[in-house]
């Protein structure tokens, strides 16, 4: 166990070294920041659990064209949790308004990119309904809040146009700090828009270790991946899975021309979602994560495809 240590501890020197030989030579100053303390399970948002037992699950509907379908009954849903049926008490599809975390890669990498993805993120804005609220994470050699949430649109644009790109790509990182400032969010809908054109390289959190986050965070994440090169599904494959797990949608892109339609369809994702409400039949309170399924009936005509956020942790008992 000492010669793992040590040799986990080595590795990471050297690659922080190595980090700042290269903010060196970028100009660039490297902060490390305290590693936060986890979150206790009890202390989960209520967008997944709420009341006396109500599990709350947001669902997005896309038609074969991969647009979200507005105007589905409740009687065309089914909810399986741990392959049981439940009960769907509560049904709703109602444009409430909506806290937004933009996580923006800030990499070198993105140098090339970063005008466009900065004007293709603004289209978000047009969109906003009075009550929405944004904020702004960038992300490089170390995550940075540059705009805590806030209702001005104005003040996030400023913002974005002080972003440069820059160093390696902390994506795990920006995605734990962006979850993290969600915890001060005045809306119960909360969603994370992140924007990236690679794996992550150099996050002191793992994808494990954000995954366990977000499956008690209550917050839907969607995800642009600016493929390049031979293997784009491997270079955004943790885009789709985290997108995937929450219950949001995830966009795989090789032109920067395309975020600009990338970014509005996941605006109307955002405000196009079902959220179905029930009582779990399983009332052991122990602690365990319980996996979701929602059957959006249709003909297979239709090409419908549809995401969930796919669990939740069940209380535990004293």
């Amino acid at each position: 166990m000492y010669t793992l240590l040590m040799n986990r501890f080595g590795s990471f020197a050297m690659l922080l070294c190595a980090s700042m030989l290269f903010a060196a030579g970028e100009g660039v100053r490297v902060n490390i920041e305290p590693r936060p303390s986890p979150v206790p399970r009890n202390g989960r948002a209520a967008t997944i659990r709420v009341g006396a037992g109500l599990v709350v699950v947001p669902v997005t509907v896309l038609d074969a064209r991969g647009a979200p379908l507005r105007g589905i009954g409740r009687e065309r849903f089914r909810v399986f949790e741990d392959g049981v049926e439940q009960q769907v008490s509560t049904f709703s599809q109602e444009e409430l308004p909506v806290s937004i975390g933009i996580v923006f890669d800030a990499s070198r990498s993105m140098r090339p990119k970063l005008a466009g993805a900065r004007e293709a993120v603004t289209r978000l804005f047009e969109q906003a309904q009075p009550g929405d609220e944004y904020h702004l994470v960038e992300f490089n050699d170390a995550p940075r809040l540059l705009c805590e949430l806030t209702g001005n649109t104005g003040i996030v644009r400023s913002a974005l146009d002080r972003v440069t790109a820059r160093g390696w790509t902390a994506l795990f990182d920006g995605v734990l700090l962006s979850a993290q400032s969600m915890r001060h969010a005045r809306n119960p809908r909360r969603a994370l828009v992140i924007l990236s054109d690679g794996e992550d390289n150099f996050s002191r959190y793992d994808e494990r270790e954000v995954n366990s986050y977000l499956a008690e965070a209550g917050i839907v994440i969607y995800s642009i991946g600016l493929s390049s090169g031979l293997f784009p599904k491997h270079q955004t494959r943790y885009l789709r899975r985290l997108s995937e797990l929450t219950g949001g949608w995830s966009y795989t892109i090789s032109n920067v021309d395309e975020l600009g339609d990338a970014v509005r369809a996941i605006g109307d994702a955002i405000r196009s979602q079902y959220v179905l409400g029930y009582s779990s039949t399983n009332a052991r309170e122990d602690g365990k994560y319980r996996r979701i399924r929602v059957q959006v009936i249709s003909d297979a005509a239709e090409g419908l495809s549809s995401s969930w956020r796919s669990g939740y942790y069940a209380p535990e008992g004293h």
